[in-house]
């Protein structure tokens, strides 16, 4: 029993350990490190009470699940001995119902049971686009990260890349669980190192770091990203568990562990990062002036050319681990190696990530189709004869093989949009959807829910400090909208002066 929980743990960790480690530390440019430190346990504990709501819910669900299948199940033989059915009928009827009844919770199915019409539409198309934005952002995260292994440019690695790993997905689902546990074991270990050698290296070279708490604000979009995601693969790996207390305890503290020990990756890795590489590009506005490398003496053109800041890896769309191997390389050749081990995490974490999420995508996209053309027994919605359990698998694997193919032209397109993608459409995608699932949490403790008991609420004053989720998610949706806002202008500003300029 223990070795499930320890799944639930890594495959958690998986889902989690991605983000931040990729664009967490290229954000700190301008803010340092100790304002993104207070952002980033701020967002730490908002998720936490996240986790709490959503294990009640998926108690809540469960329960609701059982006990329709009872008053249908009561109903059913109450008919069949009112209209003497046969009981083949009868029974295949009891089956079923039974085959309802122990449907996996989803998050199309909690929207469905506790949003009203309209809204749950909205969770549902927020879930599938930010999920496909983060699995975007790994798809020029991870083509990029083998093309640096490989020395082949990203454009044609990102096919294969995005091909092998959806068939995993599509065709080997029941094979990704024992497959993530045992990378994740392995990039856990993998990290681990790379992060104490980091630090090592950072405490030896003590870059200069500018702490600027005016500019708190640049983490706290990616910040709510890298923690964020664990609602996605919480349900999936809800049904494995006992539906008892001490079971649902359990799960609820490997989700918190997978939680704790990523923020504190997380956090170590941004000081390592930021101990290394320099934050400002300050050869955006110098003048031309020597400057002295080994025994070369270079102009300011020269030399800028090859000077790597956190702020230059931002502007190109890089991930954070780029500026950090690339300034390793080339100033501090005795550490060498570490590039190398840093090279090889960086792969087996996004592939990991990529499976888990993209499994989390796959159950979404399951829960929608199920319940839209085959949870109703003769539904009008499609032929009989395609009304069976193979045809519905083939449904649901070509409609993901197809959102896939969405997900890798977009990313093709855009080769270096890493950071817009994930700190833009991502993090508005998942803040908006946090706040849904506040709305899905009080609404699953009214009305006839009320009465309903579970194995383990959360307390009385729990409840009272949950009603800050919404207020503290509305903000980052806001603030995500008005930096998309500035950041337009600017943009347009800028190009309708670069535009004059070239007149």
């Amino acid at each position: 029993m223990s070795i499930i929980y320890l799944q639930i743990y890594f495959v958690t960790i998986a889902c989690i350990l991605g983000t931040g480690i990729l664009g967490l530390p290229v954000t700190l440019y301008k803010s340092g490190f100790y304002p993104f430190l207070i952002s980033f346990l701020t967002t730490f504990f908002f998720q936490v009470l996240l986790i709490f709501i959503t294990v009640e819910i998926l108690q809540r669900a469960c329960i609701n699940q059982f006990l329709a299948f009872k008053e249908s199940l009561d109903k059913e033989l109450h008919d069949a001995l009112q209209n003497k059915k046969e009981e083949s009928e009868s029974s295949e009827d009891e089956d079923n119902l039974h085959n309802h009844f122990i449907t996996p919770p989803n998050l199309h199915m909690l929207s469905e049971m506790f949003l009203c019409n309209g809204v749950r539409h909205i969770f549902d198309f927020l879930a599938v686009l930010q999920l496909s934005s983060v699995l975007i952002g790994y798809c020029l995260a991870g083509s990029e990260s083998y093309s640096e292994i490989l020395h082949i440019e990203k454009v044609y690695i990102m096919p294969v890349y995005v091909c092998v790993l959806s068939s995993f997905i599509i065709f080997a689902l029941h094979l990704i669980k024992p497959i993530v546990s045992f990378l994740t074991l392995l990039k856990g270990l993998a990290f681990a190192l790379t992060v104490i050698i980091t630090c090592i290296i950072g405490f030896k070279i003590r870059e200069n770091v500018i702490d600027d708490y005016h500019n708190i604000g640049n983490s706290f979009l990616m910040g709510t990203v890298a923690l964020g995601g664990t609602i996605y693969v919480m349900p999936f790996l809800y049904k494995d568990i006992v539906q008892n207390k001490t079971e649902i305890r359990k799960y609820l503290l490997a989700v918190l562990s997978a939680l704790t020990t990523c923020t504190i990756l997380n956090i170590l890795w941004c000081w390592s990062v930021l101990s290394i590489v320099p934050q400002l590009d300050f050869c955006s506005n110098s003048a031309v002036i020597p400057h002295f490398v080994g025994n070369n003496t270079l102009t300011t053109p020269d030399y800028c050319e090859s000077y790597i800041s956190l702020e230059k890896a931002a502007s190109n769309g890089e991930i954070s681990t780029t500026p950090l191997v690339k300034l390793i390389k080339q100033r501090y050749q005795e550490y060498a190696w570490i590039s190398t081990l840093i090279e090889i995490f960086i792969v087996i974490s996004i592939s990991v990530a990529f499976l888990t999420l993209g499994t989390a995508l796959q159950d979404i996209v399951s829960g929608i189709i199920h319940s839209t053309f085959f949870q109703q027994r003769n539904n009008n919605c499609l032929p009989v004869q395609w009304q069976t359990e193979m045809r519905e698998k083939i449904i649901k694997n070509i409609s993901t093989g197809i959102l896939f193919g969405i997900i890798f032209l977009i990313a093709i397109f855009s080769l270096k949009s890493f950071i817009t993608v994930m700190e833009k459409v991502s993090s508005f995608a998942l803040n908006t959807i946090n706040i849904l699932l506040f709305f899905m949490y009080t609404q699953s403790r009214r009305g006839k829910n009320s009465n309903v008991e579970i194995p383990l609420p959360n307390s009385k004053w729990m409840n009272l400090i949950n009603y800050l989720l919404p207020v503290y998610f509305g903000f980052a949706v806001i603030y995500d909208g008005l930096v998309t806002i500035t950041d337009y202008l600017e943009s347009s500003k800028h190009n309708k002066t670069l535009f004059r300029f070239q007149i």
